[in-house]
């Protein structure tokens, strides 16, 4: 499709080009995309002949095939996501991703100084959160969503795919205008675009929200995250019994996470660590780099470290020098005991994640931030995903937030259309981002809690991470709550 489109009210004067939309959505990523595809599934509509037009505009060229790309002999990329069965339901791909899901069913989390381990499987979670997926979530390629939401997309004469276009212009907004004026750019053609709701899907940087002085709070972690693809030895003979497996160690400086692909022989690496780690991770040969990946990968939970080290306890009177080590004796029988309980109450038990062969393609670094938009709405604008938030890939819920977004916009939106109301209401906006900003901060807190608590190296921090790890892992209410919230909707509660 192009930007003349068949419904959109076009016409021609002496100046641009101009178009009318419902809904214009700026980013045809992976949430902006998701969005319109809702819109449309969840039959959308101004009134029962009428459907909402919508348009995407992305600043990639973008092709369309009316075929489902194979995956046979494609080696997997390092840009994927792991989604919960939520995202993959708010996707609504099911055919268009049939073979390219890395799904997994059980998450297996321990650290590198202690003795802490964490066990989820399909088991701990309910059939409801689970939704039709016999698996805790699945890693997906970027591509592979946004080419299957483009192709999909395609299909309907309401929604105008605008790519290889960009933002130029958008005009201040009242409270008491009726739409929202852009006006962007393609093949050196300026276009005029009305809007009900502009929609900011534009990433991290968005365009939107910088030109409409939204503001964001946040920080930077300090760290880099190295990605890559890899390949598997063939001669792991427990390589069957280690698929399907999502594994997280966390170390003082970062977490490095293995993950599945559709391809059983790969997997996929996200080392989050120092930039200089990372410098030098990036600037290893590939077998050097292989050999730091098994290393770190490849050693099952230790004895939490001495709570003072032999020369501060050279330097204390005999009695502290025994109660220190009482309390050390102490916080490893507890560990110990944990552990054991846990073994005996679940199926599951560590495993030693596949034996790394060689890389395949190019090993990738990116800095870690948080940001966090104070306005995730204005008159008649609305931000999602990275637009809105952009949180730690620790626990892997970047996309998954994006998508529930989607899915609770649409909702708002129908909401708005069914009481008869401008989908551009601040009424219904309001909702969207009270839902959405309580999901993300509740989010961002819990991430900033981990990163500090894994990222300590103070003795008596760590025997107590190690302890709560492991009571975490042998209760199996507290574990299956856990589970059910890192397989749930990311927070989105807006309902019917």
């Amino acid at each position: 499709l192009n930007s003349e489109s068949l419904f959109g009210f076009l016409y021609i004067m002496s100046g641009p080009k101009r178009l009318v939309y419902d809904v214009l959505i700026s980013g045809g990523g992976a949430a902006g995309s998701a969005l319109a595809h809702r819109l449309i599934t969840a039959n959308v509509a101004r009134n029962a002949i009428s459907p909402l037009r919508i348009g995407i505009i992305e600043p990639q060229e973008r092709s369309i095939s009316k075929d489902i790309e194979s995956t046979q002999g494609r080696i997997p990329n390092a840009r994927a996501y792991a989604l919960s069965p939520s995202s993959l339901e708010t996707l609504g791909l099911n055919s268009a991703l049939k073979g390219k899901l890395g799904e997994y069913e059980v998450m297996q989390i321990w650290e590198q100084n202690g003795p802490g381990l964490l066990h989820f499987n399909k088991d701990d979670v309910s059939t409801a959160e689970l939704k039709s997926y016999n698996a805790l979530g699945a890693v997906v390629e970027d591509r592979d969503i946004v080419s299957g939401l483009w192709d999909a997309l395609s299909t309907h004469e309401n929604v105008d795919l605008i790519s290889g276009a960009s933002l130029k212009h958008i005009e201040k907004i009242s409270r008491t205008d009726d739409s929202v004026k852009v006006v962007y750019e393609k093949s050196e053609e300026k276009i005029e675009a009305f809007a009900k709701l502009l929609v900011a899907a534009d990433g991290g940087n968005s365009f939107v929200r910088n030109t409409l002085g939204m503001s964001t709070i946040g920080f930077g972690y300090g760290r880099r995250a190295v990605i890559c693809t890899v390949k598997f030895d063939s001669k792991d003979s427990m390589h069957e019994y280690k698929r399907r497996v999502a594994y997280q160690r966390f170390f003082p400086n970062g977490p490095i996470a293995l993950l599945p692909t559709f391809n059983d022989d790969y997997g996929n690496i996200v080392w989050s660590t120092t930039p200089e780690e990372a410098s030098r991770l990036t600037s290893l040969d590939s077998t050097e780099f292989v050999d730091e990946l098994n290393d770190a990968l490849q050693t099952g939970p230790t004895l939490s470290p001495p709570i003072l080290s032999s020369e501060t306890l050279s330097r204390l009177p005999p009695p502290l020098v025994d109660a220190v080590r009482g309390v050390e004796m102490l916080g490893q029988s507890i560990s110990n005991g944990l552990a054991l309980a846990s073994s005996m109450n679940s199926a599951e038990t560590f495993r030693f994640p596949p034996m790394i062969s060689s890389v395949e393609g190019r090993r990738f670094a990116f800095d870690l931030k948080l940001q966090h938009a104070k306005k995730y709405v204005g008159p008649r604008v609305a931000l999602i995903g990275d637009a809105a938030h952009t949180i730690h890939p620790m626990a892997g819920q970047g996309l998954n937030l994006g998508l529930a977004d989607a899915e609770c916009l649409a909702k708002c939106i129908k909401m708005a259309i069914d009481s008869g109301m401008d989908i551009g209401s601040s009424t219904f906006l309001d909702i969207y981002e009270s839902e959405r900003q309580k999901a993300a901060v509740a989010m961002m807190a819990g991430i900033q809690c981990l990163h500090a608590a894994f990222s300590t190296e103070f003795s008596p921090a760590v025997y107590l991470r190690s302890i709560g790890v492991n009571f975490v892992n042998s209760a199996t209410p507290l574990r299956q709550t856990l589970a059910n919230v890192a397989v749930g909707n990311a927070g989105a509660s807006v309902t019917n």
